[in-house]
C-alpha cells in the first residue's frame, strides 16, 4: 500500500505525498485507489493507472534524455501485443511511428508534439527514438494504443531533454589493421590481443551525436584519457551512435579495465574490457 487518507465529508478528492524513493520502485506497476465502506457508501475500487519507467536503452534508469536517443519504456499494459519493426536499410525508409496500434508522442518544451519512431512495442516494454528536433527542457512523453488495455490507463511522463545523455552498450568491437593493410573486425567481449597491429576500439551507444565538437569527447580507459577520432551517428540503425578510439600500445598486458566516454562534461556508464 502506498498510503491512505481520510476523505472529508465535503470533499470530492484527496491527495497524499509519495516519497521519491518509493516512486522509483512503483514506476511501471499498476496503481489502484480503493475506497473502504463508510456510512451510506459502499466500498469500491478504481481502474488502474500505470506510471511508466523510462530509461536510456543502453544504461537503464536515466534522469535526462537527448534528441535522437534510444529510449526504453517499462510498465504493464503498454500495448496490446508484441511487435518488433524491421530495421530499414540506410537511406530506404524510416522506422514506423505506429506499431501494433501503439504510438509514442513527445511534446517538447516549446509545445511541439512529434511522433517517435518505434523499434518494439509489447505489453511490458516499448523501445523508441526521441524525435529529431526535440527542444531542450521539460518534455511530455505520451503513450497511446488502439488495443483494449483491460481498464488500465498509462499516464504521460515528464522527462528532461538535454543536448547529450550518453549511454554505452556492452557490445564493443575491435578494428585490427595489420602491416600488410589487411583488416578484421573482432568482438571485444573476448580478451583483446595487443601486438604490432594498429587497433581501434569501436564503441556503440546512444545519446551522443549532438555533442558540440570532437575535441570535447574523451575516452577514459582505467583512468587514462584518450582522444576520440569519431563520435556521432552510426549509419545503419536509427538512434544508435558510435565512437572510434585509437588504442595505444601501452594497454598491452593491462588486463581487465573499465571504459567510459565523456562528452561535453557528461559521463557515460562504464563497460568492461580486457587487454592481453
Amino acid at each position: 500500500m502506498l498510503g491512505s487518507a481520510a476523505i472529508p465529508a465535503s470533499a470530492t478528492s484527496v491527495s497524499f505525498a509519495i516519497p521519491a524513493a518509493l516512486m522509483a520502485t512503483i514506476a511501471g506497476h499498476p496503481i489502484r485507489a480503493v475506497f473502504q465502506e463508510s456510512g451510506n457508501f459502499a466500498p469500491s475500487t478504481s481502474n488502474s493507472i500505470v506510471v511508466p519507467a523510462l530509461g536510456n536503452s543502453a544504461v537503464g534508469a536515466s534522469t535526462s534524455f537527448a534528441a535522437e536517443e534510444l529510449v526504453s519504456v517499462y510498465g504493464s499494459n503498454l500495448a496490446g501485443s508484441s511487435l518488433a519493426s524491421a530495421t530499414p536499410p540506410p537511406g530506404v525508409m524510416p522506422l514506423p511511428t505506429t506499431l501494433g496500434g501503439a504510438s509514442v508522442t513527445v511534446t517538447d518544451s516549446r509545445g511541439v508534439a512529434r511522433l517517435a519512431s518505434l523499434y518494439l512495442t509489447s505489453p511490458g516494454q516499448i523501445n523508441f527514438v526521441v524525435p529529431v528536433g526535440t527542444a531542450p527542457g521539460l518534455a511530455l512523453v505520451t503513450l497511446t494504443s488502439t488495443a483494449p488495455l483491460a481498464d488500465v490507463a498509462v499516464t504521460p511522463v515528464r522527462i528532461l531533454i538535454v543536448s547529450v545523455a550518453p549511454g554505452l552498450f556492452n557490445a564493443a568491437q575491435i578494428l585490427r589493421i595489420r602491416a600488410n593493410g589487411s583488416r578484421s573486425l573482432e568482438d571485444a567481449s573476448a580478451p583483446i590481443a595487443m601486438g604490432p597491429d594498429t587497433l581501434y576500439l569501436v564503441l556503440f551507444g546512444t545519446g551522443m551525436r549532438n555533442r558540440t565538437s570532437a575535441a570535447n569527447v574523451i575516452c577514459t580507459i582505467n583512468g587514462t584519457g584518450l582522444p576520440v577520432l569519431y563520435a556521432g551517428a552510426q549509419s545503419q540503425f536509427p538512434g544508435l551512435d558510435q565512437a572510434d578510439v585509437l588504442l595505444p600500445a601501452s594497454l598491452k598486458g593491462a588486463g581487465p579495465v573499465t571504459v567510459m566516454l565523456t562528452l561535453d562534461s557528461q559521463v557515460s556508464n562504464a563497460i568492461p574490457l580486457e587487454f592481453q
